[in-house]
């Protein structure tokens, strides 16, 4: 979808950004309830949002392709966030495995955004599924 126009490429570098930010960012379980650990959160919380939607201009990009309501659009708006929920609640129980089988923390807090943020790309596929409706 638009490799010339950089559309995957973009999606990608805000997923590799927004999960180093994520890894470094995060407080661990047991912080302090401080004003920076809060911010820490809530910045962390956000760029699983902010992969959802990346990763999710792809797909809308490639089902719209008129400036009017088509069938097919929508029928394949609709497949994609039927699969992209299934995927999301396989990944949620393989993910939540991989996460009680390591200690090291930094691999904790990547498994736990990767569930987060696919928890967002769901939500998003769904939108845009009722965008076109």
């Amino acid at each position: 979808a638009m490799v010339g126009g950089h559309l995957i490429w973009d999606a990608a570098l805000v997923l590799a950004c927004a999960t180093a930010i994520y890894v470094t960012l995060s407080p661990p379980a047991d912080a302090p309830p401080t004003f920076s650990n809060a911010l820490r959160a809530v910045l962390c919380g956000s760029m699983g949002l902010g992969v959802g939607f990346a990763v999710n201009t792809i797909p809308s990009s490639l089902f719209s392709f008129s400036d009017y309501f088509s069938i097919a659009a929508f029928t394949g708006e609709v497949l994609y966030a039927g699969v992209i929920t299934m995927v999301a609640v396989i990944l949620q129980a393989f993910l939540a495995l991989q996460a009680e089988d390591t200690a090291s923390p930094l691999v904790k807090a990547l498994l736990v955004f990767l569930k987060t943020a696919f928890n967002f790309v769901a939500a998003w596929a769904w939108q845009g599924a009722l965008n076109l409706a």
